[in-house]
């Protein structure tokens, strides 16, 4: 029979099976995402493979957000800056990722949640005065870079290094990946799990989670343009890698955000698991500061001159990594230190001092056992530099930055300690996969059910 064709009358026994089937599927019935208007979802991709994660529903569209990254990384790349007033029209308007009524989702529409978390931290830190100058947001630091203009966000047009074509494509790009659009992936973990105490549906808002951590184009082995990038890449420098992710990945963390993600997918299929989910985000909450805290340690040591690397003030590249990764930083740390995350500033951002030698042996400092404790993250989670580990972007000396030795690990809203139990421990491992797998069929197989009964 033809798809638009009433299904022929099932045996009572069939009937009954996709019946019970469905009291358990009316949590996974699918519906639009409240802070995306217009967007609705169809079954035309449901049960794709996402860097290792099957979505419920059709999530390919979230995924092209990272395409837009590529687009605007690809148009930075052009002689004398001609490209980065199209650089900016593709953050602001939109290029390639299309709601439901054809109009495009955009990277600066992707906005900080404030009554969430993370978006608390970062609403916090925006107000905090910092020689004279307030306001620090990342659609702001994207904002400046992409227009080249001197204001509160840099010196963007006068400044010896921060003029540079290098500082202002890697502070776009890697504040676009690592602060924009991972916040705001992050905002649909929150979103999902708010609709599952209300006993809305949640699975298209968990989808979009992983969508947009992970991206189109993403395998697990940081093949892609997202947020995934970046603990793949920092692993290996600071020992949090040589793990067997099912999709391909080596990192701690997304090893833990994936099982994570999967664990939470099959909890929502059923009332009564908030605490166990809401422990999940936790973790996962925690985890999502591990890459940007590695990206900070590693390119100070890597333009501070006096550093062992040695290292090279004068790199604009490295200088504008250097305040991409930091910045993103700041509003975790003044959480738990003002004065350091002061410091932290005044070592990195160079708008007083366009010149700046940033002070490795300082910025280690910040980063103390007694700082990611409080942060809700544990001294290994962060690990230390790998002894000798040479490739084309940066040496590490190990005996440069220690793995620290934990306190008391508390943080209201990320916790590290969190990151346990069957689905934590047997991340990666066959079994889990396999069961993941069956669940992840199970939630396609209750969707089409209900599908079936509509006919």
């Amino acid at each position: 029979f033809k798809s638009t064709d009433r299904m022929p009358p099932l045996p009572s026994m069939r009937k009954a099976i996709v019946r019970g089937a469905l009291l358990v599927a009316a949590l996974s019935v699918v519906s639009c995402e409240e802070a995306d208007a217009g967007t609705t979802t169809t079954t035309a991709n449901a049960g794709k493979n996402i860097a290792g994660f099957t979505t419920t529903n059709d999530a390919t569209e979230y995924a092209k957000i990272t395409i837009d990254i590529k687009d605007i990384e690809t148009e930075m790349k052009k002689d004398n800056m001609a490209g980065y007033p199209e650089a900016m029209k593709i953050f602001r308007e939109g290029k390639n990722s299309k709601k439901s009524d054809g109009s495009l989702r955009t990277l600066e529409g992707m906005g900080i949640k404030k009554e969430e978390p993370f978006g608390k931290l970062y609403d916090v830190y925006s107000q905090v005065v910092a020689d004279g100058r307030i306001g620090y947001t990342p659609h702001g630091s994207v904002l400046a870079a992409l227009n080249g203009t001197d204001g509160v966000y840099g010196k963007y047009a006068t400044g010896s290094i921060s003029n540079k074509p290098d500082f202002r494509s890697q502070v776009a790009k890697k504040t676009i990946k690592f602060q924009v659009l991972q916040l705001y992936a992050l905002h649909e973990i929150e979103s999902a799990f708010g609709k599952y105490k209300k006993d809305e549906s949640a699975t298209l808002a968990l989808d979009e989670w992983w969508a947009f951590y992970a991206g189109e184009g993403e395998t697990g082995t940081a093949s892609g343009t997202g947020p995934y990038i970046l603990p793949e890449k920092r692993s290996a420098f600071f020992g949090t890698g040589g793990r067997t992710v099912s999709n391909g990945g080596v990192s701690r963390v997304n090893q833990l955000l994936l099982a994570g993600t999967k664990e939470i997918q099959t909890l929502m299929l059923v009332k009564g698991n908030d605490a166990k989910i809401d422990n999940i985000i936790k973790c996962m909450r925690a985890q999502l500061k591990v890459g940007l805290i590695q990206g900070c340690i590693q390119y100070v040591y890597k333009t501070d001159k006096d550093s062992k690397y040695p290292g090279d003030p004068t790199n604009a590249a490295a200088q504008g990594e250097t305040w991409a990764f930091c910045s993103g930083v700041l509003p975790f740390l003044h959480e738990v230190s003002a004065a350091d995350a002061a410091t932290l500033r005044a070592e990195t951002d160079l708008v007083p001092d366009n010149s700046k030698n940033p002070s490795f042996s300082k910025v280690k400092a910040v980063f103390s056992a007694k700082n990611l404790n409080a942060m809700g993250l544990s001294c290994k989670d962060i690990g230390g530099f790998v002894p000798g580990k040479d490739t084309t972007s940066l040496t590490t000396e190990g005996d440069d930055f220690k793995t620290c030795n934990d306190g008391t690990i508390s943080n209201m809203y990320a916790d590290t300690t969190k990151c346990t139990g069957t689905w934590a421990e047997s991340a990666g491992s066959a079994a889990h996969r396999h069961t993941a797998s069956f669940f992840s069929m199970a939630a396609s197989f209750l969707l089409s059910a209900a599908l079936i009964m509509r006919n």
